[in-house]
């Protein structure tokens, strides 16, 4: 059974977590489909994020506003950030939480200088190691 099946499902089972989760493992998207409930239980939607930092796309807006949430976010699991509400990416507290688990650098912005500077030296030896014919 597909991940999609979820959204036919009961709402007993589209409340349990276990099934949730177990349908995530598939596609962080069967998160949408998870009772309203679930979706706003803040300590299951950290537990999700933790699987797969995409399932932050798909929490409710409530949750997403919500700073603490956020970091809470980002420090389980990296790839949250790349899903961050624009509010939050000047946040230097939540930016430093990211570079502590070294997040690629196009998720960091531009206003950490000494990242740029990094990004900067590896793109120039790509080039050059790769010289264009």
């Amino acid at each position: 059974m597909g991940w999609r099946a979820l959204q036919h499902a009961t709402e007993s089972i589209r409340g349990n977590p276990k099934f949730v989760l177990l349908a995530m493992e598939q596609d962080a998207e069967a998160f949408r489909f998870a009772t309203k409930t679930l979706q706003l239980d803040r300590s299951f939607a950290l537990s999700a994020i933790e699987n797969d930092g995409r399932v932050l796309k798909f929490v409710p807006p409530s949750l997403r506003a919500d700073r603490r949430f956020v970091l809470d976010a980002v420090k389980m699991n990296k790839r949250a950030l790349e899903y961050v509400d624009p509010q939050f990416k000047e946040d230097t507290e939540i930016m430093r939480a990211a570079q502590e688990q070294d997040v690629p650098t196009h998720f960091v912005p531009v206003a950490a200088p000494e990242r740029v500077g990094l990004t900067q030296r590896c793109v120039s030896r790509r080039q050059s190691s790769h010289p264009q014919a």
